[in-house]
């Protein structure tokens, strides 16, 4: 695993809790729980997103190259 995948983890956990806690507030009849957690969640998903797509995109570019100098080919 590697920086990207633990954040994207990170980030379900979160909206995993996220989810739960509004449940519980609405059946207690408050307006909204965790409104940071929220808020936090806005401003880091996409950050998230774009390094998965640079994750992505590197490993991509990488895929066709050999792992070789031209040298040691047989």
């Amino acid at each position: 695993m590697n920086q990207t995948e633990a954040w994207e983890e990170v980030i379900k956990a979160a909206e995993q809790r996220l989810s739960i806690s509004e449940d519980e507030a609405l059946r207690h009849g408050k307006s909204h729980a965790l409104p940071k957690l929220a808020q936090a969640l806005r401003k880091v998903r996409p950050r998230v997103e774009r390094m998965r797509s640079r994750l992505d995109f590197s490993r991509a570019k990488k895929a066709g190259k050999q792992t070789r100098p031209s040298w040691a080919t047989p």
